[in-house]
């Protein structure tokens, strides 16, 4: 399974101007197609109900969204929303999000499965989707995750088998897959990355 990556660069801007001058100094730019998918997400999880919505939508800046990173060249490259009350189904956005190195909505009330869309994000460096309702089985396209070092999937009712790919992510260094709901052992590629499997879960 392959995901196309967007070479397109950021599209908007928004001039800002000196507090004391008026004049401007610089501009803020973004992709238009990631902050569609922004919006996707906030509409879709109950953004008006988040414990901190920031910014969102009222400012057409996508940089003074709380829990948005924006790199220089005016990228998405981190998504912090933990325990913020998001709700409902995770939208399948993250082909429109190809720079993302952070993504973390652990703690919130994310129902369904886990978007296959996010496998398709090759500098994912960090993925927490703990203490959410996700069902069904873990994506195997989680396998194209290939910088990958963290994953946290714990506490969450997902279940089957966990994928084999997830033995090509030569990065990875901590998984957490508690308090699940999988019908066979964890496989044993596992053995070499420190993890925390269901029936340790008394010892922690």
């Amino acid at each position: 399974l392959f995901f196309a990556k967007s070479d397109a660069r950021p599209t908007n801007l928004i001039p800002r101007k000196s507090p004391e001058s008026g004049i401007v100094e610089s501009s803020v730019k973004w992709d238009e197609s990631e902050k569609a998918a922004l919006i996707e997400l906030f509409y879709a999880t109950g953004g008006t109900g988040w414990k901190k919505s920031g910014r969102w939508i009222v400012n057409p800046d996508i940089t003074t969204w709380s829990g948005v990173v924006v790199s220089t060249d005016g990228r998405v490259t981190k998504l912090i929303l933990n325990d913020n009350g998001l709700k409902g189904k995770l939208p399948d956005i993250f082909s429109s999000l190809p720079f993302l190195k952070v993504l973390y909505l652990s703690g919130n009330e994310l129902v369904g499965p886990i978007p296959v869309s996010i496998g398709g994000l090759s500098k994912l460096d960090s993925l927490d989707l703990s203490k959410n309702k996700f069902v069904g089985a873990i994506p195997k396209s989680l396998g194209g995750l290939f910088s990958l070092k963290r994953l946290l999937l714990d506490h969450n009712e997902l279940e089957g088998t966990v994928p084999s790919t997830l033995g090509c992510l030569s990065n990875l260094r901590w998984i957490d897959f508690r308090q699940n709901k999988f019908t066979d052992p964890l496989p044993g590629f596992l053995d070499f990355i420190p993890v925390r499997r269901p029936s340790e879960a008394a010892k922690f």
